[in-house]
């Protein structure tokens, strides 16, 4: 299965950043967007797998089973991903500001000094530099410690996205001083609690109905370490708790009610309007029939 995943997701990434780096626009036009989006999907993956990792491991009490090991090194690997991100920035910037076309000055203006500085500087100095940091220091070497550089990275990598799109667009083509704003709808923050559902309810599911834990490989490390095998370690399968499936149920159903009347009643309006233009097409001759047939009986 890894072996279909891995080009899967390079691909994936490569061609949703071929689609920014092949429109002529200042910000996107960039030839490096395409290693930047792997790098950084196996940067915010990592992190997510962290946190699904300790949430799993609460609700389910495998701790016997997931040490706090496992997230030591998958923090050393976060670490290493946040250097490898960094540089990617210095790259990107250090190019665009040397050469300063026409058009980069605003947007790098805005985006290191101006409007999205203060999101610009969280996702560089907290979700990146800070989780290396953490990995650095002994004492915050822990489970909490890993855990809290993999929250940091992942919201700063989605803070990441919402500036290279929204300050892109923001930076006028053209000589224009009056420039808008964004704030983001109903419609697209229930998409987005709507994409945190359904993958909360996907994970739900999938721990309901596939072992969490690898059973035989449970049993290897323990016939190496020379332990005697836990009791019913193969009968006892986690189950998944029942409010968490019946809240993305909820939320999922909710946003596929708020969504779908709109829809169905545009396509509604736009399926009957050819309709009652035909019906009217049929019916006029059998209403001038009708009249001519009358005028001629009343003569």
């Amino acid at each position: 299965m890894m072996v279909l995943i891995i080009p899967i997701a390079v691909s994936v990434h490569t061609v949703v950043s071929w689609i920014f780096g092949m429109t002529l626009r200042i910000g996107w036009n960039s030839t490096v967007f395409g290693i930047y989006f792997v790098a950084g999907a196996i940067f915010s993956g990592t992190a997510t797998l962290i946190i699904v990792m300790a949430i799993l491991r609460r609700v389910f009490r495998l701790g016997a089973y997931i040490p706090d090991r496992q997230f030591v090194n998958l923090g050393y690997l976060l670490a290493a991903l946040s250097v490898v991100m960094l540089y990617f920035n210095l790259s990107e910037y250090v190019t665009a500001g040397y050469k300063l076309e026409e058009g980069e000055a605003a947007l790098l203006g805005s985006i290191l000094v101006g409007a999205f500085a203060p999101w610009y500087w969280f996702y560089v100095l907290g979700g990146l530099v800070l989780p290396a940091l953490l990995m650095l220091a002994p004492w915050t070497r822990t489970f909490w410690g890993v855990l809290a550089g993999a929250v940091l990275a992942d919201v700063a990598m989605w803070v990441e996205r919402y500036i290279i799109v929204v300050s892109t667009l923001r930076t006028p083509q053209m000589p224009y001083t009056d420039l808008a704003g964004y704030v983001p709808t109903w419609v697209e923050l229930a998409i987005t609690a709507g994409a945190f559902a359904l993958f909360a309810l996907l994970i739900a599911l999938f721990a309901k109905l596939v072992p969490i834990v690898s059973i035989w490989e449970v049993r290897e490390h323990e016939a190496e370490a020379g332990a005697e095998p836990r009791p019913g370690a193969r009968e006892a399968v986690p189950r998944v708790p029942r409010p968490a499936v019946g809240l993305g149920i909820v939320v999922l159903a909710a946003l596929l009610a708020a969504l779908l009347p709109g829809a169905a009643s545009a396509g509604g309006r736009h399926e009957n309007a050819p309709r009652a233009r035909s019906c009217r097409r049929h019916l006029e001759p059998g209403v001038v029939q009708r009249g001519v047939a009358v005028g001629n009986s009343s003569s």
